[in-house]
């Protein structure tokens, strides 16, 4: 607990309240418009990093898949490229930033290009 702060003094009757009372208590002092910038960067911040980390990671399956498969030294300049690991990367950053703009879309709208927000 919180010095000075009981359940008596602040007139709540479940530890439940008593958490919320707390939690608020420590963003009370700072400023409604700074809180709210602030909440809005930390949510652009993780979902950013969340849908980058999500399509770099499919994006480094694909390539690990393509280069275990290799069996010839000489990698040919004509070669073309494989579609189905360019369709797999392309799903991968597709479904990472539905994913992500339908989670944090209440919090950033959904932009995760910080050229935009």
């Amino acid at each position: 607990m919180l010095p000075g702060v009981t359940a008596k003094k602040i007139n709540l009757r479940n530890q439940d309240q008593l958490q919320e009372h707390r939690r608020s208590a420590l963003f009370a002092k700072i400023p409604t418009v700074i809180r709210g910038h602030l909440v809005a960067w930390i949510g652009e911040f993780v979902g950013t990093f969340m849908f980058l980390f999500l399509a770099f990671s499919g994006t480094q399956v694909a390539n690990t898949t393509t280069a275990g498969s290799q069996t010839s030294d000489v990698v040919s300049v004509a070669t073309a490229p494989n579609t189905s690991n360019l369709l797999y990367v392309a799903l991968a950053f597709g479904f990472s930033l539905a994913v992500n703009a339908w989670v944090f879309f209440r919090v950033t709208g959904g932009l995760f290009n910080p050229a935009v927000s």
